[in-house]
C-alpha cells in the first residue's frame, strides 16, 4: 500500500506518526486518544499517509484493543489500514459538483426552474422568483400554465405536446408571464428536457430572461422608424446618408421630385457625380476638410444637375455618424432646394439697388446736368480761345472739361456697380476725391451737411474705386435716412500702420482708415450685432442688403468694416482699406502724366468711335495701330502679321463684341498662336470676372471704359515693360 518492504519499515508508533500528513496529524492523534479514553469497541479514523515515493494516500483505519492492564489502560491494539484514495476523490468531486450546481443555479443572472412532467415547479432560483414575483414555496404549488399569459397558452401546449411525443427535447420561445402583482413581463424561454433510460420525461430545466425592456425599446424603435419614414416621405427636403467616401447609402424616396433621379439610381454614387466639374472640385475640397475634422456640415450651398439638365441650388446640413466605439461612419444629412429662394434673394438685391438709386436720383440728375454743362462749356470756351491763338488757356479749359468727364464717368460707374455685382478691379487710387465724390453724391438734394477731416499726405489705397464708392454711398445713405434730413455727417481719413495684436480681428499691415460718423439717434444694443446681416433691416421698406453688401465689398478688398454706436449718440462706421505708403501725393500711374511708347498695337472694338479714339490715343503716344471690329478678323490679322515678319507687340481687346468672338475667346486663340502674346482687356463693365481677375485669363492688364489717354498710356507701358498691375 505504501510501497515499503517489510524489512524497510520499523512499525512503531513514532514512525507511524511521521507518515501522517502534517495537516491530518493532530486530528488523527486526537481521534486515537479519544478512542483510548472513552473505550468504545471499535476505533475508526481517516487520514493521509505518505508512501515510499513521497505521495499521500487516503487511509481508513480500523482497530480495537485486545489487551489492557489492571487499570484498564490499553496494552496493545490490532487493526488494519484500507486505501480509500479513489473513493475520497470521487466523493470530493461529487461534493464540488453539487456545490457548483447549487451556486450556478442560485446565482444565475437568468431565471432557472426545474419543472416536473405535469408542469409543476419542483425547484426555482432567486432570479426566477424575482421575475415572476412569487416565492419558491408559492411556485412549488403552481404549474407553468398558472403563471403564463392566457393568450400564450396555445404556444406552450404546442411545444409541450411535441416534447411528450418525443419529437423534440428542447425549444426556445418568447412569451409572457403574469406576475403575482398582475403585471405582465415578456420573457425569453429556453427549455431542455431530461429523460430516463426508457425515454420518458423525468423533468425539464427552463431558463428565462426578462426581455420586457428590450421589447418595449424595439417597439419604440419600430414606432420611431414608422414616424421617421412618414416624415421623410412627406418632407419637401431630400434626406440622405453617405459613407466616409461620400457615397450614398440611403436616399429618401422624394428625391425624384426634387432632382429627377430615383433612390436606386443614386445609391453608390456621390453628390460630386451630380455636379459640374468646378462645383464638384469646390464642394469636394470643402467636404474633405470638414469630414477630416469630423465636424457637422452647416448651411453649405451647392449646385447639382437635375436629371433634365437644369441646375438646382441646395442648402445642405449634415451631422457626422459614429458607432458606439466612436468609429466614423459618414454623414446623415438634408438637402433643401433653395433655387427659388436664391432667385427671390437676387430680386431683393435688385430692389435694394433700385431703392438706393431712387434716393440718389434727384441729386444725381442735377449733378449730371451740371457736369455735362461744364464739359460743353469748357470745350466751347477752348474752341473760342484757340481762335485767338491762346493755346495755354485752351489747354486749361480742356483739362477742366476732362475733369468734369472723369466725374461723369465715375457717376456712370456708380450706376453700373449698383445694378451689377462682381469682384473688384483694384488699382492704386487717391482716397480723398473718392470720399468727396461718393459722399457728395449720396447727399445730393439733402439739407444734411458734411464736414471733412482728411490728413495731409494721405496714402493711396488699393481699391476698386467704383465699389468702394458704393460702400461710402451706402453708409452715407444709411446715415441720411437715420437723421431724417437734418444734422451733420463727419468724414475723416488718416494713415494707419497696425502692428501685431494692436487691434483685435484686424490683420497687421498698412491701411487708410476712413471714419463716417453721423449725429442721428444711434443704434440699439440688440440691433448693432446684426446690421451687417443680409436681409436684416429696421426700415419699413428696406431690404437689409445695403450694409451687408458694403461689408462684403470691404472683405473682398481684404479690408475691415465695423460700427460703434450708443443710443442717442449717433453711429460711427470705420473702414480700413489696404494702403500703399510709398504712393503718397500721386497715387501711382493712374494719376500720373501720360507716358509715351513704341510698337505695333492691335485694337479690337466693334464701336468705330471707340476704336478710332483708342487708335488716336495710342498714335499720339508713339504707337503704330491697326483697328478691327471683328474677333475673327483680329485673329487672322495677328496670325498674318507674324507670318510676314511684322508681328504685333500688344493688343487691346474689347471684352464684349455682339454676335462675334469677344476679347476672352480671342485671347484664347491668340495664345494658341503666340503663347507670349501681350494684351489688355477693355470693357465698360468693370464687374466682369475677366476684368477683376484678368491674369487668370491670360491678359496682362485691364482698362475700364471710358478711359483717358494717361490711363491707357500707363496700362500699355506696364504691359510692355512686364510690370504687374495687380502687384
Amino acid at each position: 500500500m505504501l510501497g515499503y518492504e517489510p524489512n524497510e519499515f520499523d512499525a512503531n508508533f513514532e514512525n507511524w506518526l511521521q507518515l501522517i500528513h502534517p495537516d491530518d496529524r493532530e486530528r488523527a492523534v486526537g481521534v486515537a486518544q479519544e478512542y483510548l479514553k472513552t473505550k468504545p469497541d471499535v476505533y475508526e479514523n481517516k487520514f493521509r499517509l505518505r508512501t515510499k515515493t513521497g505521495e499521500y494516500r487516503w487511509i481508513r483505519a480500523h482497530a480495537r484493543v485486545v489487551d489492557r492492564d489492571a487499570d484498564g489502560n490499553a496494552l496493545y491494539m490490532i487493526g488494519n489500514h484500507e486505501d480509500v484514495t479513489e473513493g475520497m476523490a470521487a466523493r470530493e468531486s461529487l461534493i464540488e459538483s453539487e456545490e457548483l450546481f447549487r451556486t450556478v443555479f442560485e446565482q444565475s443572472a437568468v431565471g432557472v426552474a426545474q419543472v416536473r412532467p405535469d408542469g409543476r415547479f419542483a425547484r426555482v432560483n432567486t432570479k426566477f422568483c424575482e421575475i415572476s414575483g412569487y416565492s419558491p414555496e408559492e411556485l412549488r404549488q403552481r404549474t407553468v400554465g398558472d403563471i403564463s399569459h392566457p393568450d400564450d397558452m396555445s404556444i406552450d401546449n404546442k411545444y409541450v405536446a411535441q416534447v411528450m411525443k418525443g419529437e423534440r427535447d428542447s425549444f426556445d420561445i418568447e412569451k409572457r408571464y403574469v406576475r403575482k402583482d398582475g403585471g405582465v413581463v415578456w420573457i425569453k424561454l429556453f427549455s431542455n428536457v431530461v429523460r430516463d433510460a426508457n425515454g420518458d420525461v423525468k423533468y425539464a430545466i427552463a431558463t428565462i430572461a426578462d426581455i420586457t425592456e428590450a421589447r418595449d425599446s424595439a417597439e419604440r424603435i419600430r414606432e420611431s422608424e414608422v414616424k421617421f419614414r412618414a416624415l421623410v416621405d412627406n418632407t419637401v427636403d431630400w434626406v440622405w446618408q453617405v459613407d466616409t467616401s461620400g457615397r450614398y447609402t440611403y436616399v429618401s424616396p422624394n428625391v425624384g421630385r426634387i432632382i429627377g433621379y430615383s433612390p436606386e439610381e443614386l445609391l453608390g454614387k456621390t453628390p460630386f457625380d451630380l455636379m459640374q466639374p468646378e462645383e464638384a472640385l469646390r464642394i469636394g475640397q470643402a467636404f474633405a476638410e470638414i469630414a477630416g475634422r469630423r465636424e457637422p456640415i452647416i448651411a453649405l450651398e451647392d449646385m447639382m444637375m437635375h436629371k433634365d439638365g437644369r441646375l438646382v441650388i441646395f442648402e445642405t446640413n449634415a451631422t457626422p455618424v459614429f458607432d458606439g466605439k466612436e468609429a466614423f461612419f459618414g454623414y446623415f444629412g438634408i438637402c433643401r432646394d433653395i433655387t427659388e429662394g436664391k432667385r427671390a434673394e437676387e430680386a431683393l438685391r435688385n430692389t435694394e439697388r433700385l431703392e438706393s438709386l431712387g434716393i440718389l436720383a434727384g441729386g444725381i440728375a442735377h449733378d449730371f446736368n451740371n457736369l455735362l454743362g461744364g464739359v460743353f462749356g469748357y470745350i466751347d470756351m477752348a474752341r473760342e480761345v484757340l481762335g485767338r491763338e491762346s493755346v495755354a488757356l485752351a489747354r486749361e479749359y480742356l483739362e477742366k472739361a476732362c475733369e468734369a468727364m472723369d466725374r461723369a464717368r465715375n457717376l456712370t460707374q456708380q450706376f453700373l456697380t449698383f445694378t451689377r455685382g462682381g469682384g473688384p478691379t483694384v488699382r492704386a487710387a487717391r482716397v480723398e476725391p473718392l470720399i468727396a465724390n461718393a459722399a457728395g453724391m449720396a447727399l445730393s438734394g439733402s439739407a444734411i451737411g458734411c464736414r471733412y477731416d482728411i490728413d495731409e499726405g494721405l496714402w493711396s489705397a488699393v481699391v476698386d474705386e467704383n465699389q468702394i464708392g458704393q460702400v461710402i454711398n451706402n453708409i452715407v445713405i444709411n446715415a441720411r435716412q437715420a437723421m431724417a434730413s437734418k444734422g451733420e455727417i463727419r468724414v475723416s481719413a488718416r494713415n494707419r500702420d497696425i502692428k501685431d495684436e494692436e487691434q483685435e480681428a484686424v490683420v497687421p499691415g498698412t491701411y487708410v482708415e476712413v471714419v463716417i460718423a453721423d449725429s442721428g439717434p444711434g443704434i440699439r444694443p440688440e440691433t448693432i450685432g446684426r446690421i451687417f446681416d443680409p436681409f436684416y433691416t429696421t426700415k419699413e421698406k428696406g431690404s437689409g442688403l445695403g450694409l451687408a453688401t458694403s461689408y462684403s465689398i470691404v472683405k473682398r478688398h481684404r479690408g475691415h468694416l465695423w460700427v460703434e454706436s450708443e443710443p442717442g449718440a449717433g453711429a460711427k462706421f470705420t473702414i480700413l482699406l489696404p494702403a500703399l505708403p510709398e504712393e503718397k501725393d500721386s497715387a501711382g500711374p493712374g494719376f500720373a502724366k501720360a507716358i509715351s511708347g513704341s510698337g505695333r498695337v492691335l485694337v479690337l472694338d466693334d464701336v468705330p468711335l471707340i476704336a478710332e479714339m483708342a487708335a488716336d490715343m495710342l498714335r499720339g503716344l508713339g504707337y503704330e495701330v491697326r483697328t478691327y471690329a471683328s474677333g475673327a478678323e483680329a485673329v487672322r490679322a495677328y496670325q498674318a502679321a507674324r507670318e510676314t515678319g511684322t508681328p504685333f507687340d500688344a493688343a487691346v481687346l474689347d471684352l464684349t463684341v455682339p454676335g462675334e468672338m469677344g476679347g476672352e475667346e480671342v485671347m484664347e486663340k491668340l495664345r494658341a498662336i503666340d503663347p507670349k502674346v501681350k494684351a489688355l482687356v477693355s470693357s465698360g463693365y468693370a464687374d466682369s470676372p475677366v476684368m477683376s481677375r484678368y491674369r487668370e485669363y491670360g491678359f496682362g492688364g485691364a482698362v475700364v471704359k471710358p478711359y483717358r489717354t494717361r490711363e491707357l498710356a500707363w496700362a500699355m507701358h506696364d504691359l510692355l515693360s512686364g510690370r504687374d498691375q495687380e502687384g
